[in-house]
């Protein structure tokens, strides 16, 4: 007994020692101890950089590893963060971070943040043309993300900064920034609002119509259905009672009966709703009627039914939607085609902008200096003047970026790139065609992105559609690479005229408060 005792316990130890050595600091260790005395012994700032540099390329070889992916993100930002030669290598590592470790993304972008506002303090005058558009992109897309999150105050203090620094370096994004704050103080005005509700609820936890305004801006406003279904909990309303359980979950996830209760509640709430939430009510209760409609299979009257009053739903979501006024930018006063142009050859040619590939490299591409709200169109009118290649949109929702392209592949594909690392021949959103643009023609396309959707209508008709929550969304860098998060036109092996580029708010006050799930 004694010896069965000791043996187990010296596997025990053996299992413990095991893990502490297979531990990220341990690893560290093993791997970069002697570079990390030496570099402590050496004199500051000799090869601390180089070092970092190291370390941020090995964290890109190790993705499957994700503690000590994080841990060598964490090192190469403390050895690069505090010598001016080294900003640009910690907020690469902070920006590897917050890609590959969701939970670190505040920190680590606030961290990425404050070493590209240390390199754009630090250069010269002359300089700051060259590292300020960087900046400024950076401080829109934090304050985004804290908006987003609710951080209103943050948010705010981004936005005005980021103003001055345009005030300084590029004068243009200015209208687009004060939209950002303009669309701010719509938030946080609804944020009020639902504070007011809730003391108003706290003051009298059984007034039903207070709680029911409640559980709307939850809801279809800020997209908290859990919350939401907690106050749902303290009501005598049955119907609600049943439904806000329900309303957190993927319609996929449901049964008929419960999509059928649901879509009808979602229906109830959109009769009584306020324009501002009214079109996002009847948007849920057509996702519980489309997602009834696929998995019912028996061609009967409860699917007769549910198709009719899809039908009926979706029209109603027309008209709510359209009593909301919506926003439009001209994105192409924003474009200047000797800063914003990254491959090819891109100037003014009167009043359009031309888009040529250059020879030995077949993309034309240009990044276009606006951050996108959630939900969005994206309106272009084009030529292509020479060639049989595609004209793409790159195109960003939630930090995701993507490519829509039309007449790809010979001028035969329209189609989303990439999805699930598939190329847009070759993907679930794939439509070919025996020809898509002609040359020489004007042509209209139109880019809806939604918080669960992607469609494409060119000339009209729709040429592609993909449900997704964008996540497995990617843009093929070898050609595409214009920066993650950013919008931009394409063009390949040809020249394509733009004559107009339009973003139009799509989402309602509602819509624009709520988060994808």
């Amino acid at each position: 007994m004694a010896t069965r005792i000791f043996c187990a316990l010296l596997i025990a130890l053996t299992l413990a020692a095991a893990a502490r050595a297979a531990s990220p600091d341990d690893t560290f260790q093993q791997l970069y101890g002697d570079q990390v005395r030496k570099l402590k012994a050496a004199p500051r700032g000799q090869g601390e950089v180089d070092f970092a540099r190291k370390l941020l390329s090995d964290a890109k070889d190790v993705a499957d590893d994700k503690p000590f992916q994080a841990l060598l993100c964490n090192k190469a930002y403390d050895f690069a963060s505090t010598h001016a030669d080294g900003y640009a290598v910690a907020a690469d590592a902070m920006e590897l971070l917050a890609k590959t470790d969701p939970k670190s993304r505040g920190p680590a972008m606030d961290k990425a943040l404050e070493m590209y506002e240390k390199r754009y303090t630090a250069a010269a005058v002359t300089q700051r043309k060259t590292v300020g558009p960087p900046y400024l992109d950076k401080l829109l897309s934090v304050a985004s993300d804290k908006a987003g999150a609710g951080a209103i105050k943050d948010a705010g203090a981004l936005y005005n900064k980021a103003l001055k620094v345009a005030d300084s370096i590029d004068r243009s994004r200015a209208s687009e920034i004060r939209d950002a704050i303009k669309d701010l103080g719509t938030k946080q005005a609804a944020q009020k609002h639902l504070d007011e509700l809730m003391t108003r609820l706290k003051a009298d936890p059984t007034d039903a119509a207070t709680a029911g305004d409640v559980i709307q801006v939850l809801l279809y406003e800020q997209n908290r259905p859990a919350d939401a279904a907690q106050i749902a909990a303290t009501l005598s309303d049955p119907a609600a009672k049943r439904a806000l359980p329900l309303a957190g979950k993927d319609p996929a996830d449901l049964s008929e009966e419960e999509l059928t209760d649901l879509a009808e509640w979602h229906q109830a709430q959109a009769a009584k709703a306020p324009d501002a939430i009214k079109a996002v009510a009847y948007e849920q209760a057509g996702r519980c009627y489309a997602q009834f409609l696929k998995v019912h299979t028996a061609d009967d009257a409860a699917k007769l039914k549910a198709k009719r009053t899809l039908e009926v739903v979706q029209r109603a979501q027309a008209e709510a939607d359209a009593k909301v006024p919506h926003r439009t930018v001209d994105l192409l006063k924003l474009i200047d085609p000797s800063r914003d142009g990254v491959k090819g050859t891109w100037k003014m040619a009167g009043s359009a902008l031309s888009g040529a590939s250059a020879p030995g490299d077949p993309v034309a591409s240009l990044r276009i200096r606006y951050q996108p709200p959630e939900e969005y169109d994206l309106k272009i009118e084009f030529t292509r003047v020479k060639g049989n290649e595609c004209v793409a949109q790159i195109l960003s929702h939630g930090g995701h970026s993507f490519l829509t392209v039309e007449g790809g592949w010979a001028n035969t594909v329209c189609g989303i790139d990439v999805i699930d690392g598939k190329r847009a021949d070759a993907n679930p959103s794939t439509q070919k065609f025996p020809q898509v643009l002609k040359t020489g023609a004007r042509a209209t396309v139109v880019v809806e992105v939604r918080n669960r959707s992607v469609t494409v209508k060119l000339n009209g008709s729709v040429v592609t559609r993909y449900a997704t929550n964008y996540a497995n969304l990617s843009l093929y860098k070898a050609f595409w690479d214009i920066g993650d998060g950013q919008l931009g036109l394409g063009a390949f092996e040809g020249e394509t005229l733009f004559h107009s580029v339009q973003l139009t708010d799509a989402g309602n006050p509602a819509k624009s408060a709520a988060s994808a799930k």
